[in-house]
C-alpha cells in the first residue's frame, strides 16, 4: 500500500501518515520500506499497526476447518504371474529363437507376451471409450 492510500483510508493527510513511520503514533511506528522517494506499506503491517495503536480490534482467530475423513476402497490387486514379467527373457539358459517361446533367450515367455498385448489393448481402449468398462 502507498502512503496515499493509507492517508485516504485514515481520512488524514500524506504527511501525517509519513509522521506515524517516522515517529509512530502513540509510540507505534508504522513499519514501512523506503522504495525511491515513496513508501510501501504491506497491508498486514497495516492492520497489526492500527490493532497495536488501538484503531480496531484484532480479528478473531478462526478455527482450521478439519479435513473430511474418507474411506477410500482399494480395487483388488491382480495376482502377479509365476513366470518373469515382459520383456525378460524366458529362459536365459535357453536356446536363441526368431520368436516368444517357453525357452527363449532372446525373447520373453509368450504367456508375457499375451499378458502385455492385452493389457496394451484395454489401455487403448480406455483411451478410446474415456472410461474403464464397457458397461
Amino acid at each position: 500500500m502507498t502512503v496515499k492510500e493509507i492517508a485516504a483510508l485514515e481520512q488524514v493527510s500524506p504527511r501525517m501518515i509519513q509522521r506515524y513511520i517516522a515517529a509512530g503514533f502513540q509510540g507505534h511506528i508504522l513499519p514501512a520500506v523506503r522504495i525511491g522517494k515513496s513508501f510501501a506499506i504491506a497491508e498486514a503491517d497495516y492492520h497489526a499497526w492500527r490493532v497495536l495503536c488501538g484503531f480496531e480490534q484484532a480479528a478473531e482467530p478462526q478455527p482450521e476447518p478439519q479435513p473430511r475423513q474418507v474411506e477410500v476402497i482399494a480395487p483388488p490387486v491382480p495376482a502377479l504371474p509365476a513366470f518373469p514379467p515382459w520383456p525378460q527373457a524366458a529362459d536365459p539358459n535357453g536356446q536363441m529363437t526368431n520368436a516368444p517361446h517357453e525357452h527363449s533367450r532372446n525373447f520373453p515367455h509368450p504367456e508375457a507376451c499375451r499378458i502385455y498385448m492385452e493389457e496394451q489393448l484395454r489401455k487403448q481402449q480406455t483411451k478410446i471409450r474415456g472410461y474403464e468398462d464397457e458397461n
